[in-house]
């Protein structure tokens, strides 16, 4: 089971590390297309196109990391007040509505990237089109492993209940 969790830890260490590329890479051309108008007067061409499809990418990406490191904004106003069985089973209930709405986000977006791919769909006009189903595909793939990480949180919480309910009723024996 290490050897999984690691291969997994690996992957979506390196999954944001390729999210943080893509973001500095992000910087460089709009820095690029701002002085580009400022100083030459034409922009560099396609930056709204590669911004709406790298920002997307660079957020799903680091999704499942963020997950496994505890990162992402939450109130723990009531949870902080609560004893560690409450607590775990508000992780529970907060992981399990994470699943699901990351399931039904992995269903829809599996539709539309067949579809896209199917189709043969671009974004843009012009000079840069960009093809949907490859982001599509990453939101699909970044979501499953999001879904994975969210599964390992409520099993971590309800391994918490048991250990708290065990040592609870041995303490009343």
């Amino acid at each position: 089971m290490q050897v999984i969790t690691r291969a997994y830890d690996s992957l979506i260490t390196c999954l944001l590390a390729i999210g943080s590329g893509v973001l500095f890479l992000l910087m460089v051309v709009i820095v690029v297309d701002v002085v580009g108008r400022a100083v030459f007067n034409h922009p560099f061409t396609g930056v709204p196109e590669l911004a709406k499809v790298s920002l997307v990418a660079a957020v799903f990406l680091g999704l499942p990391k963020t997950l496994r490191m505890g990162r992402h904004i939450r109130v723990t106003l009531v949870a902080d007040r609560s004893s560690p069985v409450v607590a775990a089973g508000l992780d529970v209930l907060a992981n399990l509505c994470g699943l699901f709405v990351l399931a039904l986000l992995c269903y829809s977006s599996w539709i539309l990237t067949v579809e896209a791919f199917e189709a043969g769909e671009f974004e843009g006009e012009g000079a840069l089109r960009v093809p949907t189903y490859p982001i599509r595909a990453l939101i699909v793939g970044c979501s499953l492993l999001t879904m994975i990480q969210f599964a390992a949180n409520v099993f971590e919480a309800v391994r918490i209940i048991v250990r708290e309910w065990r040592v609870d009723k041995w303490i009343r024996s």
